[in-house]
């Protein structure tokens, strides 16, 4: 009696199918991560329409005012701010300085 022949398979292919199908489902949802913001906008452009713009009035007149105003009363406690700051950090750190000078010389002994 006569029997059929069976196909061979192709285990190569298979292998090849099984390691190359998650790559590419993974590239593929790494690309639509990246590109996310773009393919909103290309799809949903509602959601990219500039909603409507209520009008407010310019703060720049405002604040200039306030700064003529203010000018020589701040500039003053401004200018020295800074050094006061450096001077404070200066002796901040002369004193651990010290402290550690004086641990080293503890160890030494």
């Amino acid at each position: 009696m006569a029997q059929k022949k069976r196909k061979k398979r192709h285990w190569l292919r298979l292998l090849v199918l099984c390691v190359s199908f998650p790559i590419v489902v993974w590239l593929g949802a790494f690309f639509v991560w990246f590109f996310w913001a773009d393919l909103t906008r290309i799809f949903f452009k509602e959601a990219t329409k500039p909603s409507a713009v209520v009008k407010t009035e310019p703060k720049v007149e405002r604040n200039l005012e306030r700064a003529d105003e203010n000018t020589s009363a701040q500039k003053a406690p401004n200018d020295r701010a800074p050094e006061k700051l450096v001077d404070e950090d200066r002796e901040k750190l002369d004193a651990i300085i010290k402290r550690l000078q004086q641990r080293q010389a503890g160890k030494d002994r």
